[in-house]
């Protein structure tokens, strides 16, 4: 549980497959498809933030599932935004991408654990 940072309530950590089924009957239906070569990162905010890099990469410092992601240099973390590395619902990241109050899935590719 990530505690460092007051707005973030903590974050989980996903590997590529999560085991999840949509059956159109609970709320795993909200949860979009994860990225294939993924590593997934969940993060679960108590306020919207403005920028996802800060967040993300707090979060990733963190966790302990993928020490690639936990060492990364500040400038690898900024080629995975530039290369389209990083997703949100499947859509390419900005590092200035502003995060909303509630559940994020992130989906970080070529990092599959």
């Amino acid at each position: 549980m990530y505690t460092g940072d007051p707005t973030v309530r903590h974050y989980n950590l996903l590997v590529a497959d999560s085991g999840l089924k949509n059956n159109g009957e609970n709320m795993e239906d909200h949860i979009p498809p994860q990225a294939p070569n993924s590593f997934r990162v969940v993060l679960d905010l108590n306020s919207s933030q403005k920028r996802l890099d800060n967040v993300l990469l707090t979060a990733l410092r963190e966790q302990k599932e993928n020490i690639n992601l936990k060492n990364i240099s500040r400038t690898d973390f900024k080629d995975l935004f530039k290369n389209g590395q990083i997703l949100i619902k499947g859509q390419r990241a900005k590092t200035s991408s502003a995060v909303a109050k509630g559940v994020t899935y992130v989906d970080i590719v070529g990092f599959k654990v």
